[in-house]
Order: structure tokens, then C-alpha cells, then sequence
């Protein structure tokens, strides 16, 4: 603020008033010097305001103003009255200077509340001093009139913010001066509102060792904060340097749950205290574990006089402890073992006593226990070198048969066997590849085998021991039965023989392997005979099977489909492929049963197996068309090509005509060596005749053309037992099945198709003769033999005869003839065979269970039948199991099983060699 100074200066002679000149001047605190030089006044000012000098004796005032200084300070000499004053008296009211504005009070700087009055007051002297008050924005660079403030105070009726940094002063005016004030300043505040709080501090739950965070939310001017804890929410303190809206704690602890918080919020208005809150802190998750095995222990086979060691993993926090237990009546009960408390442990030297106890190991810690798997320790006695406890004996065969040899040796361990050959009596032995069973049996044996010698060695860990040799000796075959060959176990009637045209057959059966209802199988080569015997499958029943003339094999069966929908029956097959063995097992693909539809039930009864003499195979079989196995009762047919099957056809459903239901039963197929098959059966109602029905098909087909070829009386059918049909490599077929003559008497019609079917005529021309059970065998020259068997109603008790039918290629049917009179009242199962020079032969099971043969050489009476096989049946039952087979060099192969009373029943074979 700049400073006005007023200093006389002296001209001249001192004591004269007008002599004297006074000069006044403003700076801002500037310097100034002042001279006389010759009546002159001079001066020197840096930064002056204005200047004005006054002479007391009425002369006039000379103001000067604008001195504004350069940025280097400037000098100016001014002569205010020329060279010389004239000084001239004056009175004495003249010697004082003019009365100028003087600011006595200054305005002060002010700090009022917003909405507040603000007042500035100024005190000055002066001659009528004049008043402007005046506000500057901008720090007093420039300033403006406040319009109406023209007294010495000046008051700002209400304050805002936005007022706060104004800065204000006043111009005063007195006989031509203006004097300006120091300027104050304003600040205006807000103005102080008491605390209050709106979010309360909030209990809190935390888990050791986590921190916790209490905050308050309030309003209120310049608020501070203090927060304090308690033990008990009486005696509160201080939290030195929590002074923050919020407040977290240290690390917590479970000792520090149930402390309560709160805090203090003031300013200059008041101050309030929040809620109290409470901290929880829950104790930290345990980190233990309970026992649990990474590893069990495992059972332990020592010999004795040896230890074992058991051993198993645990994990657990805290690391559990550990014993082992012993348990000696299968886990019964158990006895802690004193010392075992690792994590393994090693019995003592075992005895033969220790065999089958057993070990256990527990783990517990203080999260619980567990007990590992129990395990078996087996002690077994100490080695041993082998011996032979059963010596291989000599064999005698047929050429073209096997020789079977076996042999029994104990030891520790058990011993291997391998079987060696010597063809020059015992001097050297060769192993024979893959002989290592107990038992060998040897490929079809040859002239060149007759001599050789056989042996076996037993060897294990302990040494190696030889078996007496055993001599095999080969008898040259004979025309005749060769003699009776057991084959295995099987049923008394899944039996079958199958051949093709090169005269190579197959023998299958069925029998019960302890797991099951197994599939076995034999192949028969004319010149090496049976081979060795053949599981195929573990379960089938109701089997058939036919042969290719390349040697390869189709089997079917129907068998409980145990992966499906209410366990039906499904139709299955599998091929045996020559050079490279067996396939699959396949299941005929019927579509879910759950979905209905022809053809989607179970299976019932398998018709036949048809393979053409290329391979093309034809499944036939019934069922009924619904999963519940009731509806329409249909034939059904499926081809199985080189082990695959193709889709199923409806062969023959299930008919109503008149008001007649009728369903097919009693199927039989042949196949004739160029492929033609034929299906007998029968369409029978319950209310009505029915018919005998001929089928014909190419095999490996799945349909064909039926033809009815008899009448069949009301409720009757024909069946496995009591029809059967042929068919020769031309095509021709002939039939046989029994029904009813007028007299309702059982008897057997034939009827030969050779493009047409002839009309059915009678086996026998005597209408009292009973027959049953036909057979029918073709030559390949197409004669043809039925066989059966028959009594006299008319006698006085049942007498059963072997009868047989011939037929000629050339000549037609002959007259039935009488094969051999049985003597028994057990009706005999007759197979009959014909060879292309007309040999006829009747193989037949007699009451006894004797198995017999006759034969009848073109114009020769029938043979006394010899005894083939002498089983006697001590119950009087005959057997159903009788098969018979005619190879096309004149050979017969009979198959059978052992009588009913000797279970497990036995599969025998006996061969039949025509006369070179």
C-alpha cells in the first residue's frame, strides 16, 4: 500500500514563511530525495504515485501525476516556478498546507459463515473526506466500484462460497486528494454441521488369523474420529491411531472373539457415539486328516520255512500310528501283533500251519482309524523234484485213427510235461511241437507210425524226470465196423452228423462243461479219421450244422440272449473257416423286441442249417412274432455268409383260414449235394386238418416257394422223431412222416418229388402194420432207402420190428422189408444208409441199448444185424441220440451217446469201411 509523506522544504532565507514550499508525494515505499539549486526544486523519485507541491503564500498547487517509472528507476529535473521565486508575505493562516485525506483505521480482513453478513469499516481525516469502496476478483490487479458504497463502511448483507478470496478497500477524497485504503480480504466458510451418523459399524465373523474391518458412515463438517474396543461393552479405550471412518484389526484369534467396537465422531458442533459391534472369529479349519490306505497289502505265497513280508501305504495328518493283526479263523476274529507297528511287516520262519491266515494292518490318529484289506498268507510245502505217479501205456489203433496217451506226475512245483517221439526204439527222442499237457493224442495214425515209441517228461524248479516209453501199434483197416471210439461227454439227443460231397464229416454235440451247456465238435477226414475233440462255444442248445464242400463248417443253435429285453431266445451261429479255425459267435440281429412287429419274439425251435456246396448257408428256425411270446407263431429264415448274418425274412406266417388258426410245428431240412434244400413241415390247427407242407429253396437263400403234399388229421404234426427228409444231388427229395389212417391207426407215408410231388402212399401195404420213427438215406446214384420201425396191431403184444422201404432210381419203390424182428416192446431208433451199389444198411439202438447193424447186398436177403456196440440199458429206456451218416465211398459213420444210467453220458462213434 503505497505510503503519502508531506516534507517541507526550505528556499532561501529559513525564517521567511514563504520561503518554505511543502511538498507531498505517495510511493510504494520507495526512496525519494529532494534539493534546491538556485530557486529550483528538484527531486529524484523511483516509483512515484503523484507529486504535489504547495506554497503557503496563495500561490497555487501544482499536482503532478503519472510518474509511472521505467523498469530502471528515472530521474526528472522540474522548475515549478521558473529560475527565481518571488517570495511575497502572507498572512499567518496560510503557513500550514492544505487539510489532505489521512486513513487513520484501515480496513481489516474478515472470515464470516456463508449466509453471514460481512462488514469492512475505514477511519479517515480530511477536509470532507469522500468515500468509494471498491472489490477486486483477481488479488488487487484490478479493482472495481462497488455502486452505493460510499460510506466509511461498507457491509456484504449475505455471504456465499463463492465471496470467499474478494478483496476490498476505499478510495477517500478530500480537497482534491484520494487517498486509497490498505484493501482486506474475505474468507467465507461453511458453515460447521454436528456429526451425525447414518451406517452404524456392522458385527463381524471372521476365521483366525484373518483381519476385520469395522467402518461407520456420518455426516458432518470436519468430523474426526476415534475408535475404541471393549472387553465387556462397559469399560471402553482408546485404539491409538485409529482415527479413519474405518478400522481394521490385527491378525484375530479365537481369544479375541466377543470384543466389542465402536466409535467416537466429533468437530467443533458436538460429537456422537456409534453402536457397538461385535467380532466373531471362528477357529481355523482343522488341517488334519484321517487314516485312509494309498497302498493295501497284498496276499503272500512263501514255501515253508521261508518268511513273508507284508506291506501297505497310509497318509494321514497327524501321521497315524500303526498295527498289524492276525486273524486264524478267516477273519472271525483278530489279535494285535506284538511289535508290528510299521508300515510293513515280516512274519516269522512260516510252518505249514500258517496256511491260510491272514493279515490285516489298522491306522489311527486323532482324526479316526482304518483298517486295510485283508490278505491271505499261503504256505505251501517245500519243493520237490517230479515223479510219475501214472506211466503212459502202449495203444493199439486202426490206420487212420488217433492214439491217445497219458501220463501223471506229482511235485513242487507243479510240473510241465512235453511229449517226445522216437522212431528208433528209444535210441533218440525229438519233442513233438505242442504236446505239453499230461495227455497226446496223435494225428490219424499211418502204417509208417506202427513201432513208434512215445514218452513224457515231467520237469519243474527241482528237476526233470522221464517217463517209461509206450509203444503204439497200427493195425491196417479191415472192411467193417472199426470198433467203438469214445468222443466226450454230451445229451442224450443234441446230436450231429454233417458231411459234404469230398466225403470229409463233422461230429457236434452238446454237454454240460460245468459253466454251461457247451458246443463241441470232431471233424472226420476219410483218410485220418477223428481229430482230436473241440470246444466251440459255452453254451447252445437245439443245435444243427452243415458243411461246405470246401470243409468249411456252419453251426446254429437257440440259446437265452442274457444282455436283451426279458432274456428271450435269440437264433445264433458261428462258422468254422478251414486252414484258419473258428470265428465268432454271432447273435441273429432281431430288432428290439420292446418294439413290436413281426419277427421281434423269441425263438423256439431251430428248423435246420441248408449249406449249399459253395458255402451259401440258409438259417431256418420259429418264434413268434411278439416280445411276450404269444402272437401269430411264424418260420423265420436268415442267411449266414461267411459268418455274418443277412436279414430276416418271414419264411411262413402264421395263418386264419375259415375261422381256422393255423401255425407250422415238425420242421426237417436236407440239402441236396448240388444245393437244393427242402423244409418238412407241418401247418396244424387245434380245430381242423392240417397239412404236410414241402418248402423248396436254393440254400443260401432266404425264401422259397411251399407246396402241400398231405393232409394231416386235426391237431397232429410231425416232429424231429417221427419225419425226416432227403434230398439227392439232383434235386430230387423224398419224405416220410408218420400220421393217421382211417382207423386212427399211426402208420408212415412217403412221397418223392422229382419236380412235382407224387401222391403220398403208405411205408406199408398191410394196413394192421404200425410204423414209426422213418428215416430216409439217398446214393448218389439216387436210390434211395426209408428205414423205420414197426409192429403188427393185429398180435397179441407189442413185438417192434426194423423195417425198410427201398426205392430205385431205374425201378421205383419197392415192397417194405423186414430187417430184423426185435423181440422187444421198446421201440428201436433205426438210421438207414445206402451206397452207390445199391449196399443198403440199417444201423439201429434196440431195447437192451444195444447198438446193431444189418445190411443187404443187391439180391440178398437182410444180414443177421451184429452188435456194434454192446451198452446195455438196465432201465429198458431206449435212446433218442442215434445218428447215422453214409459217406459217398461207401462208408458209414454211427454216432450215439451212452445209456440213460451211466451219467455223464458218453459220445461214442464207431466207423463202418466198405470193401475196396
Amino acid at each position: 500500500m503505497a505510503k503519502v509523506i508531506s516534507r517541507a522544504l526550505t528556499f532561501g532565507d529559513e525564517s521567511a514563511n514563504c520561503a518554505v514550499a511543502t511538498i507531498s508525494y505517495a510511493f510504494p515505499d520507495e526512496g525519494m530525495t529532494f534539493g534546491t539549486a538556485a530557486g529550483a526544486v528538484f527531486f529524484e523519485c523511483c516509483g512515484c504515485n503523484w507529486l504535489r507541491a504547495w506554497w503557503p503564500c496563495k500561490t497555487r498547487a501544482k499536482e503532478m501525476s503519472g510518474f509511472n517509472p521505467s523498469k530502471n528507476g528515472w530521474r526528472r529535473m522540474v522548475a515549478l516556478l521558473g529560475v527565481t521565486f518571488l517570495l511575497a508575505a502572507c498572512g499567518s493562516d496560510h503557513n500550514a498546507p492544505p487539510p489532505t485525506p489521512v486513513i487513520t483505521a484501515q480496513p481489516a480482513d474478515l472470515s464470516v459463515v456463508a449466509g453471514s453478513a460481512a462488514s469492512f469499516n475505514v477511519t479517515a481525516t480530511g477536509d470532507a473526506p469522500g468515500y468509494q469502496w471498491q472489490t477486486s476478483a483477481d488479488g488487487g490487479t484490478s479493482w472495481s466500484d462497488i455502486s452505493g458504497a460510499t460510506a466509511t463502511s461498507y457491509t456484504l448483507a449475505t455471504t456465499t462460497l463463492g465471496d470467499s478470496g474478494r478483496w476490498f478497500r476505499v478510495l477517500v477524497t478530500a480537497a482534491g486528494a484520494t487517498v486509497a485504503s490498505s484493501p482486506a480480504q474475505l474468507t467465507v466458510t461453511t458453515a460447521v454441521q454436528a456429526p451425525a451418523i447414518t451406517v452404524q459399524p456392522a458385527n463381524q465373523t471372521v476365521t483366525e488369523p484373518a483381519t476385520a474391518t469395522f467402518s461407520v458412515t456420518a455426516t458432518g463438517t470436519s468430523l474426526q474420529y476415534q475408535w475404541q474396543l471393549s472387553a465387556n461393552g462397559t469399560a471402553w479405550s482408546d485404539i491409538s491411531g485409529a482415527t479413519a471412518a474405518s478400522y481394521t484389526t490385527p491378525a484375530t484369534s479365537v481369544s479375541a472373539s466377543g470384543t466389542q467396537f465402536r466409535v467416537q465422531i466429533s468437530n467443533t458442533a458436538g460429537s456422537m457415539t456409534s453402536n457397538a459391534a461385535v467380532l466373531t472369529v471362528e477357529a481355523a479349519p482343522s488341517t488334519n486328516v484321517a487314516p485312509s490306505f494309498t497302498a493295501q497289502p497284498a496276499s503272500q505265497s512263501v514255501t515253508a520255512g521261508s518268511s513273508a513280508t507284508f506291506s501297505a501305504s497310509v497318509a494321514g495328518t497327524p501321521t497315524p500310528t500303526l498295527q498289524w493283526q492276525r486273524s486264524d479263523n478267516s477273519g472271525a476274529s483278530w489279535t494285535d501283533i506284538v511289535g508290528a507297528t510299521s508300515s510293513h511287516y515280516t512274519t516269522p520262519v512260516t510252518v505249514a500251519g500258517d496256511n491260510g491266515a491272514q493279515f490285516h494292518l489298522i491306522a489311527t490318529n486323532s482324526e479316526g482309524s482304518a483298517t486295510s484289506n485283508a490278505v491271505t498268507l499261503t504256505v505251501t510245502a517245500a519243493n520237490a523234484a517230479p515223479v510219475f505217479t501214472t506211466q503212459p501205456q502202449d495203444a493199439s489203433v486202426a490206420a487212420g485213427d488217433s492214439a491217445h496217451f497219458s501220463a501223471a506226475a506229482s511235485g513242487i512245483p507243479t510240473p510241465t510235461f512235453q511229449w517226445q517221439l522216437s522212431a528208433d526204439n528209444g535210441s533218440s527222442w525229438t519233442n513233438i511241437n505242442g504236446a505239453t499237457s499230461a495227455s497226446y493224442d496223435t494225428p490219424a495214425a499211418a502204417a509208417g507210425d506202427n513201432g513208434k515209441q512215445f514218452r513224457a517228461i515231467a520237469s519243474n524248479s527241482e528237476g526233470t524226470v522221464y517217463s517209461s516209453a509206450a509203444t503204439l501199434t497200427v493195425s491196417q483197416p479191415v472192411s467193417g465196423w472199426q470198433g467203438v471210439q469214445e468222443q466226450g461227454m454230451g445229451d442224450m439227443s443234441s446230436l450231429r452228423l454233417v458231411r459234404n460231397a469230398n466225403g470229409q464229416a463233422a461230429l457236434l454235440w452238446t454237454g454240460d462243461t460245468g459253466n454251461g451247456h457247451g458246443l463241441f465238435l470232431r471233424r472226420y477226414d476219410p483218410t485220418t479219421g477223428w481229430s482230436a475233440a473241440e470246444s466251440v462255444v459255452a453254451n447252445a442248445y437245439d443245435i444243427d450244422a452243415g458243411m461246405d464242400n470246401q470243409g468249411n463248417i456252419t453251426a446254429a443253435w437257440v440259446f437265452a440272449d442274457v444282455d436283451t429285453y426279458n432274456n428271450p431266445k435269440r437264433a445264433w451261429a458261428i462258422r468254422y473257416t478251414a486252414g484258419s479255425g473258428w470265428g465268432t459267435p454271432a447273435r441273429q440281429p432281431l430288432p428290439d423286441p420292446a418294439q413290436g412287429g413281426p419277427g421281434n419274439g423269441q425263438a423256439s425251435v431251430l428248423g435246420g442249417v441248408a449249406v449249399n456246396p459253395a458255402g451259401g448257408v440258409t438259417v431256418l428256425w420259429s418264434q413268434h412274432d411278439s416280445p411276450c411270446n404269444c402272437g401269430n407263431f411264424n418260420i423265420v429264415a436268415a442267411t449266414f455268409d461267411a459268418g455274418a448274418w443277412g436279414d430276416l425274412h418271414v419264411f411262413y406266417a402264421q395263418t386264419v383260414e375259415n375261422g381256422l388258426t393255423y401255425q407250422p410245428a415238425g420242421m426237417q431240412v436236407a440239402v441236396g449235394a448240388g444245393g437244393h434244400a427242402v423244409l418238412l413241415w407241418t401247418r396244424r390247427s387245434d380245430a381242423g386238418p392240417g397239412d404236410v407242407l414241402a418248402s423248396h429253396f436254393t440254400a443260401g437263400s432266404a425264401s422259397g416257394n411251399s407246396v402241400s403234399i398231405a393232409s394231416m388229421p386235426t391237431g397232429t404234426d410231425i416232429g424231429a422223431s417221427i419225419s425226416d427228409i432227403a434230398v439227392d444231388a439232383a434235386g430230387n427229395a423224398i419224405a416220410a412222416w408218420e400220421t393217421y389212417d382211417d382207423a386212427n391207426r399211426r402208420r408212415v407215408q412217403v412221397s418223392r418229388y422229382d419236380g412235382a410231388w407224387e401222391a403220398p402212399h403208405w411205408m406199408s401195404s398191410d394196413s394192421t402194420e404200425i410204423t414209426s420213427g422213418p428215416k430216409v438215406a439217398f446214393a448218389t446214384n439216387g436210390d434211395a432207402l426209408v428205414s423205420a420201425a414197426s409192429f403188427l396191431s393185429s398180435a397179441s403184444s407189442v413185438d417192434w420190428r426194423v423195417v425198410a422201404l427201398p426205392y430205385s432210381a431205374s425201378s421205383g419203390w419197392a415192397t417194405m422189408q423186414l430187417v430184423q424182428d426185435t423181440g422187444s416192446n421198446i421201440r428201436p431208433l433205426t438210421f438207414g444208409a445206402i451206397d452207390p451199389h445199391g449196399i443198403s444198411t440199417v444201423v439201429y439202438q434196440d431195447g437192451s441199448g444195444f447198438i446193431r447193424a444189418g445190411q443187404r447186398t443187391p439180391g440178398n436177403a437182410w444180414t443177421t444185424p451184429e452188435i456194434i456196440s454192446a451198452m446195455p440199458n438196465n432201465n429198458g429206456v431206449g435212446n433218442s441220440s442215434l445218428r447215422v451218416i453214409g459217406l459217398p465211398d461207401g462208408d458209414l459213420l454211427a454216432a450215439w451217446t451212452a445209456p440213460n444210467t451211466q451219467t455223464p453220458y458218453r459220445v461214442r462213434t464207431n466207423v463202418f469201411k466198405a470193401a475196396p
